[in-house]
């Protein structure tokens, strides 16, 4: 078995990681600063460090990555090099196999949590509405409109005069040119 360690935000030195990787007794752990002198965490580079069939420990599933994609995308990368992965604090032993599953579940995770994110913002919306707030961007002052189609159509100003003195941006304006 061999171990993997990243220097985290939470555990820059990777002294947290090294302790719970040495209670499994990891005969050999990989730093991914002596792998790489690149910044970026690329589950191939580490990979290309194992053999087929090898297990890859990591103290917790955050080492793989700083998001749950990215997460997904360096299990499915192990996972195509025939690389097991085992992690201490969430007690995960992934072959090839399970670690496909994993991902399929994760994916169907994600999507729940974005179906739950997305009902509550708009039950948070309705709310508001139904309290009188008003939601989304704020309406643009209807005389400064008009007074910068004016200015535009005169010629007298240029785009960023008119901007200067209304106050409308050059995309609102065109964007209303648009709708006349």
């Amino acid at each position: 078995m061999i171990g993997f360690v990243r220097s985290l935000y939470t555990d820059p030195d990777c002294e947290k990681q090294l302790a719970i990787l040495n209670s499994i007794d990891c005969l050999i752990v990989l730093d991914w600063a002596s792998i790489s002198n690149d910044h970026q965490f690329t589950s191939h580079d580490v990979a290309r460090c194992l053999l087929p069939k090898e297990t890859l420990a990591i103290s917790h599933l955050a080492v793989l990555g700083s998001s749950l994609k990215e997460v997904m995308h360096n299990l499915v990368t192990l996972q195509e090099h025939d690389i097991s992965v085992i992690t201490v604090r969430e007690q995960l032993n992934l072959d090839p196999f399970t670690s496909e599953l994993f991902v399929e579940f994760l994916l169907i995770m994600e999507d729940f949590h974005t179906d739950i994110l997305r009902e509550n913002t708009r039950r948070g919306m309705e709310e508001a509405k139904q309290k009188g707030k008003k939601t989304g961007r704020p309406k643009k002052n209807e005389k400064s409109i008009e007074e910068a189609l004016q200015l535009y159509h005169s010629r007298e100003m240029s785009l960023e005069e008119i901007q200067d003195k209304t106050g409308i941006s050059r995309s609102t304006l065109y964007r209303y040119l648009q709708q006349s």
